[in-house]
């Protein structure tokens, strides 16, 4: 069965450098072959991208879309070192009775999770190629459908046999051993669960492997003494206390750009540059100034109508009937 032990390549955007050329392309001059990561002109360009740019040919390839077979050579050397490979030519048929020797399950599980070479995808053969069987595929389900032939499921069914696929999961789930089961499995198909130490008691505890570069504490606790050392260690850093005093105080400047966005907020809320809104008196009706923050919450101009105001609320009280249990109040109170 065809295994593949080698590390695993790199993908085509992992390159944080410049790229020359055309990816999935190898430029050439008729003599050399253009490098993409350096743009310079080479006739083995193998050995210039081991030697400067610490990558192996199949990484070089790998990383700029060029196909397995492609030679790192120019066009003459590759010709001279065709023609001292003739000798190599009776081996060929070993390694075609090799291929036909595995099994298509061999041969499946040997592609599956592989991708073409952006190479093989944009040249213009293969783009015909599958230009062509989509046109195919596309006649054929013409003619299927026009023979009465049902190629899909309705949407209106396979909603409904979704709805019921969902119920009876539902239903199996309520078992505890078939839930911890069901769980474990989804689990173990996306590749198990990581374990990971605790950076603050040092406890093992277990995440989804996708959170494992940023989980780094077991539980609240945890975080919050995280947290707090994290903020006594900002407090202790060498003039930090001072730093922060001379900000929020003695800054001129600071305290200027604050007021400078308060306002731009108050105003944006509809009150005063200085934050104060105009509110009417619910016991008097005059109009008062208070600050954006309290107009929604007091009512009164004075503390002669505020107790007027809690007098009335007492009388209304006492007069209503008292509610029954669940029923909210006729007339909520007015702070």
């Amino acid at each position: 069965m065809p295994t593949d032990l080698r590390e695993p390549l790199p993908e085509p955007g992992d390159w944080d450098g410049p790229v020359f050329g055309r990816l999935g392309v190898l430029a050439t001059d008729g003599q050399r072959v253009e490098c993409h990561a350096c743009g310079r002109w080479f006739h083995h360009l193998g050995h210039h991208v081991r030697q400067t740019h610490n990558l192996t040919a199949d990484e070089y390839r790998a990383l700029f879309g060029l196909n397995v077979r492609t030679g790192l050579v120019g066009p003459d050397l590759a010709a001279g070192m065709r023609a001292r490979a003739v000798r190599l030519k009776p081996y060929h048929a070993l390694g075609a009775d090799v291929l036909r020797s595995f099994t298509p399950e061999q041969m499946s599980a040997y592609q599956r999770g592989r991708s073409r070479r952006l190479e093989t995808r944009i040249k213009p053969r293969n783009v015909a190629l599958r230009q062509l069987a989509l046109d195919k595929a596309q006649t054929r389900v013409a003619e299927l459908r026009a023979a009465g032939v049902v190629l899909y499921r309705p949407t209106h069914e396979g909603v409904a046999w979704g709805h019921r696929v969902q119920e009876r999961l539902r239903i199996h789930r309520q078992d505890p051993e078939f839930d911890a089961a069901w769980r474990r499995a989804i689990s173990e198909g996306r590749g198990g669960k990581a374990t990971l130490n605790c950076a603050i008691c040092g406890a093992p505890f277990q995440v989804q492997p996708s959170r494992a570069k940023e989980r780094k504490l077991c539980s609240k606790a945890c975080r919050s003494e995280f947290c707090r050392r994290k903020l006594a260690l900002a407090r202790e850093r060498p003039g930090a206390r001072e730093k922060a005093a001379a900000t929020r105080r003695a800054n001129p400047a600071f305290r200027e750009r604050m007021r400078a966005v308060n306002a731009a907020r108050a105003v944006a809320r509809g009150a005063r540059p200085d934050g104060t809104v105009d509110v009417s008196c619910a016991v008097c009706g005059a109009v008062f100034s208070t600050k954006l923050w309290t107009g929604r919450t007091r009512k009164t101009c004075s503390d002669a109508c505020f107790r007027e105001l809690r007098s009335r609320n007492a009388r209304r009280s006492a007069s209503a009937e008292p509610p029954t249990c669940g029923q909210a109040t006729s007339h909520p109170r007015v702070n």
